[in-house]
């Protein structure tokens, strides 16, 4: 399979997808995995009343945003924090504003923290119908990035105490941000990688796991290229190995609304999570992203 970044992907049936290209690195690639740890109950939001923080660990990484109460929020501060995992909340939508971003930030060479993008274009890109809709959603994830703050320790990829994005703005139907220097740097660094991102994605439906299991199938790709080579105006033409191989552990690892499959208790997977994962990736499959078969032994 092969596809000029940036372009339509053309398939072998004759179809075609709008591609994009994004900075990727282990930090943002490990960062759903916290959407899957608090948002749909497999884990917990601890909260710390003495620093002032509540905090998301998963793997190698940790969310934290801070919490402090106001004056009026001391008396009742069991309240206070509840009221805080209502506002303070990771969605599906979130990662899709993080994505357009990022996309954004990509096509600039990744030379400039400042991104902004009209939320006419945001909704275009995301399917969005509904113009107040959108912009309380964008409203609402931007302030939950701007209060993230991460910390990330694999081999020799280290992040403490980075901020997601350090400014945000929504005026005059433009979003405008600023990526923290950290997190810039980040996506700029050594353990970044370019990944070819589908539009698709960034249409699929926000209450289904069809999100963050095609984007983590989609990162295996671009993380699986055979080799880079250019056409003759200078783009690249990227080499893709076809077909990719995913655990099925690692789909499931990104599927928070399936359910729950714990592999040290449960020696073969279940109907119900069977079933739930063939939908989700025929429904990638229906859209046109890829298609998929089982190598091996379903309950193996």
């Amino acid at each position: 399979m092969r596809g000029q970044i940036g372009r339509k992907l053309e398939r072998p049936d004759g179809s075609g997808l709008e591609w994009h290209g994004i900075k990727q690195g282990p930090v943002t690639n490990t960062l759903p995995l916290a959407y899957v740890t608090e948002t749909v109950g497999k884990g917990k939001m601890k909260m710390n009343e003495f620093a002032g923080t509540a905090s998301i660990s998963t793997n190698d990484l940790t969310v934290t945003a801070e919490c402090r109460p106001g004056a009026d929020d001391n008396a009742n501060i069991d309240e206070f924090f509840d009221q805080f995992r209502k506002t303070f909340k990771l969605k599906t939508s979130t990662f899709k504003l993080l994505d357009v971003l990022g996309i954004k930030f990509t096509e600039n060479g990744g030379r400039q923290r400042y991104v902004s993008i009209k939320v006419r274009e945001y909704m275009e890109m995301t399917g969005a119908k509904d113009y107040k809709w959108a912009r309380k959603t964008i409203e609402a994830d931007l302030d939950t990035l701007y209060r993230m703050d991460l910390a990330f320790k694999r081999g020799k990829c280290s992040l403490k105490n980075a901020r997601v994005i350090s400014e945000k703005d929504i005026d005059n139907g433009e979003i405008s941000i600023i990526f923290s220097d950290k997190f810039a740097d980040m996506l700029n660094g050594d353990n970044s990688f370019y990944m070819d991102y589908p539009d698709v994605l960034l249409k699929t439906d926000a209450q289904s796991d069809d999100f963050f299991v095609g984007r983590k199938i989609v990162e295996q790709v671009s993380m699986n290229r055979l080799q880079t080579k250019y056409n003759n105006d200078g783009s690249p033409l990227v080499v893709l190995r076809d077909p990719v191989a995913v655990g099925v552990g690692t789909l499931l690892e990104h599927s928070p609304f399936s359910p729950e499959y714990d592999p040290k208790k449960d020696r073969h997977l279940n109907g119900r999570v069977i079933e739930s994962l063939e939908k989700t990736l025929d429904n990638l499959s229906e859209a046109g992203l890829f298609s998929w078969e089982w190598a091996g032994k379903k309950n193996g």
